[in-house]
Parts: C-alpha cells; structure tokens; sequence
C-alpha cells in the first residue's frame, strides 16, 4: 500500500518528508507497531540517531527478547573484534 500526501498538506504542516517519516517511524515505534530495526530503515536514519531522536522526543528504546539478543550478539562480535 502506498500513501499519497498532497505537497500542499504537507506545505501546511511547514514540516518536510524527511520529518515525516522520522515522526511517523517514532509514533509507530513507540506504540510498539515497528521494531527499532524497521522504524530506522523508515526514517532514513541509523540506530544511534533514531535512538537519540526518540530521546529527544522523551520515548524510551524498547525491546523484544529476540531485538535484545541480536544487540547483544552484535556487541559480542565487536567485542571480539
């Protein structure tokens, strides 16, 4: 599915596309409807700055039991590194 927005609609919000998209990948995020891993890949952004906007936006990182295992493997590998 595909969302259309007319430029004018968004031209009223005085917000760009980019905005959007990291707005809306934050809401989806913390309403725990995308994993941090899709919200990123939405917004454009990488993990280390989605997770500070959503800092700055006052939403905490959560985490599923598989998200928090695949973190912990990736600092592992660096760790070894």
């Amino acid at each position: 599915m595909g969302l259309m927005i007319p430029d004018e609609m968004l031209r009223a919000t005085h917000i760009t596309e980019a905005e959007l998209r990291r707005e809306t990948a934050a809401l989806l995020f913390s309403q725990w409807k995308w994993s941090i891993g899709r919200a990123c890949e939405f917004s454009g952004m990488d993990r280390l700055h989605f997770q500070r906007f959503l800092a700055s936006r006052g939403i905490p990182v959560h985490y599923t039991p598989e998200g928090l295992e695949e973190d912990l493997r990736a600092m592992e590998k660096l760790h070894r590194s």
